[in-house]
């Protein structure tokens, strides 16, 4: 779904390869710098993206900053 250039929802395969970026992020993992490109572009331009990657970096600051 689009709505001013900004996709709302993001596909299963996104979402799960977005959420093992984080979790390997998370514990200090290798991440490839083309895979941290793939990950910034995407919540760029993504609502849904950056919601999920600010629930799983950043749980401790959802109080102060609701999505």
């Amino acid at each position: 779904m689009f709505r001013g250039g900004i996709i709302l929802t993001l596909s299963r395969d996104y979402r799960l390869r977005l959420s093992e970026l984080c979790y390997r992020i998370k514990l200090g993992r290798d991440v490839s710098l083309d895979e941290r490109v793939w990950m910034n572009k995407l919540c760029e331009h993504n609502k849904s993206a950056k919601g999920l990657v600010e629930t799983l970096m950043c749980p401790d600051f959802l109080d102060e900053y609701p999505l």
